[in-house]
């Protein structure tokens, strides 16, 4: 079938073209030569890829005037072609008809970035972070790079303590801050002191003392530390007797002084002598004497003490008759006595020691002594009436 169709189409060709030239030949017997022209070019068509290695992109142009009564044909191609887009992304090149893309960028063009990051995280120890065409390693707070890919702890407590008041203490990846015994953490970093002594006293018996970042107990007056919070009365009477003249008595957290009979307090501590003469004669009738811490009291001759002070006359006729001579007679007084002759007979019966050493009695003259006058020794003598009143005969 083909065949046939192919030989009819050659038929109809001859027989055209011998019609044709005829024609042509009786028309150029009768008009100018003119020969083929072409018109202007179109522009550049659109390229056909938008880059890589392959794009191209063409322009035509087509016949203005065709040629006539045997005037030449146009020369030259209506259509010419040309490279376009034949570029690589962000620095690739073309090479053996295809793009070589720099490190980090992929694609026909190069123009898609590779996301390192989505593989083994990047190599990075820590976090990965993509960029357009590379990518870069960080780490997590607390750490720092060391070298490209590798986190390594930072100390904080290098540098300025970090900021805390007391001590710091590092950590991977982190810090903190404590404070010394006494002190406790007020925010972050401050140090402020506990005030021991507002719980329970600082469980000191007595005062409670607090001072910066510690405290200390202390006792009250008359008692002393037996530990550290513990308080025992102190015997001030132990050292130098607690300073009193003679007695000292301690106390529960004090002492005091006291004086023996016979003696005052005076000072709080010394003792002096009380004068008890000084008061109604001591309680003595007669004579008071004060001695350092008593008294006592005396009597005058004559008198004895009975009881307490009281002085009571002595009967001196009583013993001895008074030691008045023979039988004379003894008469008491107040505190003292005397002898006396009896009067009998008209006369007195006295006999005296004179100094011829004769016993003489006294004649009813008075005062008249036979031989002599009546005159007495060792302690005699005559008084009115003749009486004979003294001491002991000779």
């Amino acid at each position: 079938m083909l065949p046939r169709t192919i030989l009819v189409l050659l038929v109809l060709v001859l027989m055209l073209w011998n019609d044709g030239s005829q024609s042509w030949r009786r028309r150029r017997r009768h008009c100018s030569v003119v020969h083929c022209q072409w018109g202007g070019w179109s522009g550049w068509s659109r390229c056909s890829a938008s880059c890589g290695p392959h794009g191209t992109q063409y322009k035509t142009r087509s016949v203005a005037v065709s040629a006539q009564c045997g005037g030449s044909g146009c020369s030259g191609s209506s259509r010419q072609t040309q490279n376009c887009n034949r570029v690589c992304y962000y620095y690739g090149y073309v090479s053996g008809g295809r793009c070589v893309c720099r490190t980090g960028f992929t694609g026909t063009c190069c123009r898609n970035d590779i996301n390192e990051c989505s593989s083994g995280n990047g190599g990075c120890d820590h976090n990965c972070h993509n960029t357009h065409g590379s990518f870069y390693c960080g780490c997590r707070s607390g750490y720092r790079l060391s070298g490209s890919r590798a986190c390594v702890d930072i100390n904080e407590c290098s540098s300025g303590n970090g900021s805390c008041a007391q001590t710091c203490h590092n950590t991977q990846g982190s810090f903190y801050c404590s404070c010394w015994s006494g002190y406790r953490l007020s925010g972050s970093g401050t140090c402020v002191d506990i005030n021991e002594c507002s719980s329970g006293n600082g469980s000191c018996d007595h005062t409670c003392y607090n001072t910066p970042g510690s405290f200390y107990c202390g006792c009250r007056s008359g008692y002393r530390l037996s530990d550290s919070r513990s308080c025992v009365d102190i015997d001030e009477c132990q050292e130098h007797n607690g300073g009193c003249d003679q007695t000292c008595i301690n106390t529960d957290g004090s002492y005091s002084c006291s004086c023996r009979d016979g003696f005052y307090l005076a000072n709080s501590q010394g003792c002096f002598d009380v004068n008890e003469c000084g008061t109604n004669n001591g309680g003595c009738n007669q004579t008071c004497t004060n001695t350092l811490g008593s008294y006592s009291c005396s009597c005058r001759t004559g008198y004895r003490l009975t009881g307490h002070g009281h002085c009571e006359d002595i009967d001196e006729c009583a013993s001895n008759n008074g030691g008045c001579y023979r039988g004379d007679i003894c008469t008491n007084t107040d505190g003292s006595f005397y002898c006396s002759c009896e009067y009998a007979s008209g006369s007195w019966n006295c006999v005296v020691h004179t100094p011829l050493f004769l016993g003489i009695v006294c004649g009813a003259v008075p005062g008249l002594i036979l031989l002599f006058v009546c005159v007495v020794r060792c302690g005699y003598k005559c008084g009115k009436d003749n009486k004979v009143s003294g001491g002991m005969y000779d």
